[in-house]
């Protein structure tokens, strides 16, 4: 823009199509859907590509939409099987820990939107794509 304002020549320079990618912009409200199979860091990284100023990724919990905004992993000592991707194991007065295989994903209640933080029904209940 600043080459145009001084009236400095500039040259335009043809893409090549063989090396492109085109991805459609994402809107939250329909892409934002975790995958709680997935890693923890691949979770986390979808977690913050949602995040502000999107409308934040998205999971279910009996039957209601919850938003999360941000995330982060914890090192486990031990490995979660598999079918505890999910699940919501421990609550704390500020966070949520969900597991997710050899890793802790640990949630702030300040960055949760559809819970309440001081609810305890939810604990041993898994996020859903549902």
């Amino acid at each position: 823009m600043l080459d145009c304002l001084a009236k400095k020549k500039f040259f335009k320079t043809k893409q090549l199509n063989y090396g492109s990618f085109y991805w459609p912009k994402i809107n939250s409200d329909i892409d934002g859907l975790i995958n709680w199979n997935w890693n923890a860091d691949e979770i986390i990284d979808f977690i913050r590509g949602f995040s502000k100023p999107y409308n934040g990724a998205f999971t279910f919990l009996k039957g209601k939409k919850i938003r999360i905004f941000d995330a982060n992993k914890l090192k486990f000592t031990e490995k979660f099987h598999p079918f505890q991707s999910g699940i919501i194991f421990r609550k704390d007065k500020n966070f949520l820990y969900v597991a997710a295989r050899k890793y802790i994903i640990k949630i702030s209640f300040s960055n949760i939107l559809g819970l309440n933080k001081i609810e305890n029904f939810y604990l041993g209940k898994r996020f859903s794509n549902k």
